[in-house]
């Protein structure tokens, strides 16, 4: 039963779409002298699609949400700005810094500083989120969110070593589980995921790429 239910939710899905990888400046040979690294999101830059229609910046985004919510109650919008605001400050980006650490979880080549680690850093990975497409829940269909990105990595003096584009990372939830996830809680498991595939497709690139420390 499990196995024809998993078989029936990837039937639901949309075909997912690859995502591309693009250095944009820079490169990974300059980035070897340093271990660890502070994670930053900047969502200044992020504009919000669903089913490819614009829905303005993520700020334009939330006002439109809060609007329609305090229509319906005022704490209901309460309620759904402090788990929005929650979800950008350490879910989205956890999830983005765990996918990422663990490819590179073997070589230690580097690694995105957790708390215990954080006098250690020497330098800034900064995740800026250009575009999210929220993707879509329909009965038991969904379509996958889809997240382009910037990832960038500067020294402690604050030189940007290199620059990368990821376009596309998709999202979908795991499991048959989620079939029955209510709209709300179906988008935030498509854009937490679409971030844990950021994290981890870049965490490939580098781990394929990283300077190979010479034999003695």
């Amino acid at each position: 039963m499990k196995a024809f239910l998993s078989f029936l939710l990837a039937l639901t899905f949309t075909g997912l779409q690859a995502q591309d990888i693009k250095v944009l400046s820079g490169s990974i040979d300059d980035m070897s002298s340093v271990k660890f690294w502070d994670l930053k999101v900047d969502y200044s830059e992020l504009e919000i699609t669903e089913r490819k229609i614009s829905l303005g910046s993520e700020a334009d985004y939330k006002d439109k949400i809060q609007s329609e919510m305090e229509d319906e109650s005022e704490q209901k919008a309460t309620s759904w700005e402090k788990q929005y605001e929650e979800k950008k400050a350490k879910t989205y980006p956890t999830k983005f810094m765990v996918t990422f650490n663990k490819i590179l979880l073997g070589s230690r080549q580097i690694m995105i500083a957790s708390e215990s680690y954080k006098d250690q850093v020497e330098g800034e990975v900064r995740l800026i989120p250009e575009k999210l497409e929220l993707g879509w829940k329909k009965g038991r269909r969904m379509g996958e969110a889809l997240l382009t990105a910037r990832v960038e990595f500067y020294n402690e003096s604050g030189d940007l070593l290199m620059s990368m584009r990821l376009t596309n990372c998709p999202g979908v939830p795991s499991g048959s589980a989620w079939i029955d996830a209510s709209d709300q809680y179906g988008l935030y498991q498509r854009v937490s995921e679409s971030f844990a595939k950021c994290g981890k497709e870049t965490g490939i690139y580098i781990d394929d790429n990283f300077p190979k420390k010479k034999k003695k």
